[in-house]
């Protein structure tokens, strides 16, 4: 199945609308059970055709008064860490996202 341009067009309207999907479909009598069918489609046609990028992450000791650990990278990407078990919390966190670490680095696996 592929959505026409009409379908993508109005998925695209609602997205913008703000509205729920059951008052986007009424407003534009459109039945929403199809609508849903049409999204459905939609979404899993971006998650097939987005691919993560990988971009490095530079860590600096920088002192802070939170007494939390933030992670940023130049894109705005943030993870923030409470000061308890930084260390085991940041390692574990890194094994299970599949983050590769470096000397010095990094990287980041995120979705545009």
């Amino acid at each position: 199945m592929e959505l026409s341009t009409h379908q993508q067009k109005h998925i695209e309207t609602w997205q913008a609308s703000g509205l729920t999907q059951v008052a986007y479909c009424r407003q534009c009598k459109l039945n929403s059970k199809t609508f849903s069918n049409w999204l459905r489609f939609y979404r899993s046609e971006q998650v097939a055709t987005t691919t993560p990028t990988l971009i490095p992450v530079e860590i600096k000791s920088i002192a802070s008064s939170s007494g939390s650990l933030c992670l940023r990278c130049p894109q705005g990407h943030a993870l923030e860490l409470a000061s308890r078990c930084i260390t085991a919390m940041a390692r574990r966190i890194i094994e299970m996202s599949g983050l590769i670490a470096s000397t010095g680095q990094i990287w980041l696996a995120v979705e545009p």
